[in-house]
């Protein structure tokens, strides 16, 4: 029951892990493809041509380069709190791992004890057969009605 929710836990922080990266990815191509056109805003504005064009024109590109400029910034902070949430995802995630690794190392702990109180009992029940061979027929099958069904 346990090892089933941490298991549902692990593949649903798999799936937002996958996610925000993509979303990362994502902020991070929009943030070259605005920083290669302020880069060539810039050129534009400061071309040997400008004093020969419309003041009109380059008062455009300059409202158009603090936009940019403003649209990058919140862009990086986008790109700063995503890559925090990725960390704490991959945080939690590790978490998990590390409980679903302990939960299978108390069930396999848990088996061998299984193991060993059975191989007890089975040994009891086998010093039985010669003294009290009646006894060990009533034990053995009380251990196949317990254990085997």
């Amino acid at each position: 029951m346990v090892y089933e929710f941490l298991k549902k836990q692990q593949e649903e922080l798999i799936a937002k892990k996958i996610e925000l990266d993509e979303d990362y990815e994502l902020v991070l191509s929009k943030i070259k493809e605005n920083e290669k056109f302020l880069d060539l805003l810039d050129e534009e504005d400061n071309s040997y041509f400008s004093d020969f064009t419309p003041r009109d024109i380059n008062q455009k590109n300059k409202s158009r380069i603090q936009e940019l400029q403003q649209l990058l910034v919140g862009l990086n902070q986008d790109k700063i709190n995503l890559s925090s949430e990725i960390d704490r995802v991959h945080e939690k995630l590790s978490d998990c791992e590390k409980a679903l690794e302990e939960v299978k190392d108390t069930k396999n702990n848990q088996e061998q004890l299984k193991d060993v109180s059975h191989e007890k009992e089975l040994k009891t029940i086998s010093s039985y057969i010669i003294s009290d061979p009646r006894r060990a027929k009533l034990e053995l099958d009380h251990y196949i009605s317990k254990y085997m069904s």
